[in-house]
Parts: C-alpha cells; sequence; structure tokens
C-alpha cells in the first residue's frame, strides 16, 4: 500500500531537482546574476535581481506555473495596477523530450533554453516596443525585496516528469481542505470565510484563512491570517499541517494511505482531520 505515496514523495523530491537544476543553468548562462527566490501556490522559480545593470531590476523571472509544470518561462513581470507581463519566452518540456535523456541531456536543454531567452531578453530590454509599453517609471526596475542568500546546489540530479502529478495531488488536497472549511463554516451559521492560497513561501504550499462577520461578508477582513494550512515541500511532503498560535495539528497522508484511497475515503479521512481544527476556528467568529 505504499507505491502511491512513495511516487508522490519521489515527485517532490523530483521538483526540487528541477529547481536545483534551473538555478545551475541560470548562473551558467549568466554567471555574473543575482537570484531571490520566488515561489506562492501557482508558481516557482528565481527573480533576476540583477545581471550586470543590463536588464531592468527585479523584473525578470524564470519559474514555472504549477497549473502548466512542464512549461518553464523566462518574462518581465511587474504590477502596474495588475499582474503585467510584457515579454515572456516559454519552453514546454515535454515537446523537448527533457524526461527522456539523462541528466546532462537535461541541463544541455535548460542550458539552450536560457540562453537563447536572455538574447531574446537583452534585445527585449532595449527596444522602443518596449519603451512604449513599460511605464517610464518602471524601465529601469524595482528593488526586489527578497535579498535572503541561498546556497549554490552542491550537485544535480535527474529530474523525473513525476513531480507534474505530485504537484497535482498537492493542489488537489488543498482545493478539497478549501471547499469543506468554506461548507462547514457557513453550514455552522457563520458567514463565509475569506480564503486565498499562499502567494510566497519557498518550502510549503497552503492555503490561508480569515474568518468575517455578517458585517464584513463582503469585504476583505483586515488584519493577519490567524489560520493557515501547509504542505511542506522538503522536510515532511506527506504531512498537511494546520498552523495557528492556539492549535497545531498534522494529518499525515501517508500513515492514513491516502493516495490508496477512493475519493469518498480521501473526503472523510479530511472532514475527520478538519471537524476539531474547525470547531476551533469557530470560536474565533
Amino acid at each position: 500500500m505504499q507505491s502511491t505515496i512513495a511516487a508522490y514523495k519521489r515527485g517532490i523530491v523530483s521538483l526540487n531537482n528541477l529547481m536545483d537544476m534551473l538555478h545551475v543553468a541560470l548562473v551558467e548562462v549568466m554567471p555574473s546574476v543575482e537570484l531571490a527566490r520566488s515561489a506562492g501556490f501557482g508558481w516557482r522559480g528565481y527573480v533576476i535581481r540583477n545581471y550586470l545593470d543590463q536588464l531592468a531590476y527585479g523584473h525578470y523571472v524564470c519559474q514555472l506555473r504549477t497549473d502548466q509544470p512542464t512549461i518553464l518561462l523566462m518574462k518581465e513581470f511587474f504590477i502596474n495596477g495588475d499582474y503585467f507581463y510584457p515579454w515572456l519566452k516559454p519552453i514546454d518540456l515535454f515537446a523537448k523530450s527533457f524526461f527522456d535523456v539523462n541528466l546532462e541531456g537535461q541541463k544541455s536543454i535548460l542550458v539552450n533554453f536560457y540562453t537563447e531567452a536572455l538574447r531574446e531578453a537583452l534585445e527585449w530590454q532595449v527596444s522602443s516596443k518596449r519603451k512604449s509599453t513599460v511605464p517610464e517609471k518602471m524601465l529601469m526596475g524595482q528593488n526586489y525585496l527578497n535579498t535572503a542568500h541561498f546556497d549554490y546546489p552542491k550537485s544535480i540530479n535527474r529530474v523525473s516528469n513525476e513531480y507534474v502529478t505530485a504537484l497535482g495531488q498537492q493542489s488537489a488536497i488543498l482545493s478539497h481542505v478549501k471547499k469543506l472549511v468554506g461548507e462547514e463554516i457557513t453550514k455552522a451559521g457563520f458567514s463565509t470565510p475569506y480564503i486565498i492560497y499562499n502567494a510566497s513561501g519557498w518550502k510549503y504550499r497552503g492555503i490561508w484563512i480569515k474568518l468575517r462577520t455578517t458585517e464584513e461578508e463582503k469585504e476583505v477582513p483586515q488584519g493577519s491570517f490567524p489560520f493557515k494550512f501547509k504542505i511542506d515541500l522538503f522536510r515532511h511532503p506527506e504531512h498537511l499541517r494546520f498552523e495557528s498560535d492556539e492549535l497545531n495539528k498534522v494529518l499525515d497522508l501517508e500513515e492514513r494511505n491516502y493516495f490508496d484511497l477512493d475519493e469518498s475515503n480521501q473526503e472523510g479521512t479530511l472532514r475527520e482531520f478538519l471537524i476539531p481544527i474547525i470547531q476551533h476556528m469557530k470560536e474565533f467568529c
């Protein structure tokens, strides 16, 4: 009964292998690059904080979207009232047979992609189209606040495509938690909680929750998020964690053979875990 959870855990290792290989490839293509990690529920990768003063500071990102996990992107990104992507270059890892080649072949595919992407980005950076598209105050970029140091990978490993399934499994769990929490809170006569997917966090993916009074039902509640559900991406990816100032609980997906259950029993397992947590949350309504 361990084969499915084992594949899931290998998938998370594979995801981290891909991020390490991406890091190595970027540094090989841009030896003087300054990188910052960038991750949330829906994306994962690196921000180019600076490259020889030739690219707008903090505007260019190299990442994958978790809803399209075999598509890597290099793109210019900034917020100008809304998310804005005036230039991007994608690579489809499946189309490039990335998962069929050995370690050196995989690294070569990434190096070749980022070599070409960098060439195009440098052309875009000084183009008249960019000057007419990007607001003048943002042409030179912006300060990217994530300046935490992180080590260059000591080694890299071949990437399997198992991370694609693993990311989907994580998304399904957290989507189901979001649904069940909303249903149970409103079923008890309370207002619909304010729930979002986490917008930052290299070590985990999760959902953040605020409760609302009836008067706040259509407003975004003020203050921090007191309730958080997380799934680790490094030490214990088999753990679904709930965290609040007063309560911390863990559902061990491996111990419960979660991925071997049918959909109905998976929901029952999550509901069993959530009921005492929801009782705790309702105390704050």
